[in-house]
């Protein structure tokens, strides 16, 4: 079988709060243009930041590459991704188990029709209303893989308002702020030195004092001692 590739996609656009209906319209236009189905929608309206929309689409696969590009041109294209997931391994193993499950009721049908012991019947009709159950299963997980390859989902989102100079200028940090800082850095070390001046002076006055004392006792001393000698 063929490969089974499935996409998804998100696209992020910006405008002011007064654009976000028109974008929002043009939004819904571009989808309905290429075949695609508005799953969900959400518009707020209000200043900037707070006002908005959200989508969820799903695109045709087929048209996914043009659908995207559409959109993206709608309004300031803010950021856009899309993810590639290749499904073609659980498919093939869902499309072989559907396959097994035909094949195991289309024996126990046979079975049933050569069977005329009542217990026998009774096992084999829930045999096969299990193996019918089954099926029914796996086909609804073929069901969503197909879904999922056919048409691709793409969140859309619209904002409003984005990072201000203001912002920038406060977390920034250059010749400016470095010039300001070290008129700071001087002006406490100028403060520091003043006040060491303003303690260490007092302690010289009491130093010289001290040692003006100190000499005076000294003379007296040798004037006693001369006195005494006479």
């Amino acid at each position: 079988s063929k490969r089974a590739v499935a996409t998804e996609a998100e696209i992020t656009l910006g405008t002011d709060p007064d654009g976000v209906q028109d974008v929002a319209n043009k939004v819904v236009e571009v989808t309905d243009e290429h075949n695609g189905i508005v799953m969900d929608s959400k518009v707020t309206d209000g200043d900037a930041g707070a006002a908005g929309a959200t989508f969820s689409l799903m695109i045709p696969s087929v048209q996914m590459d043009s659908a995207v590009a559409d959109l993206s041109e709608i309004a300031d294209l803010r950021s856009r991704s899309q993810e590639l997931t290749d499904i073609t391994a659980p498919t093939n193993r869902t499309e072989d188990q559907i396959a097994d499950s035909e094949a195991k009721i289309q024996s126990l049908l046979g079975e049933l029709e050569e069977t005329y012991d009542e217990g026998e019947r009774a096992e084999l009709e829930q045999q096969i209303r299990w193996e019918r159950q089954q099926k029914r299963w796996a086909e609804t997980r073929l069901n969503r893989l197909e879904r999922r390859a056919d048409y691709t989902p793409v969140a859309l989102r619209v904002e409003t308002g984005g990072d201000t100079s203001s912002d920038e200028e406060s977390s920034s940090w250059g010749l400016g702020d470095a010039i300001d800082d070290a008129g700071k850095l001087l002006g406490v070390a100028a403060g520091v030195t003043v006040l060491a001046l303003a303690v260490a002076i007092p302690i010289g006055i009491v130093v010289l004092i001290s040692l003006a004392m100190n000499r005076a006792w000294v003379r007296r001393s040798r004037r006693n001692i001369l006195n005494d000698d006479e």
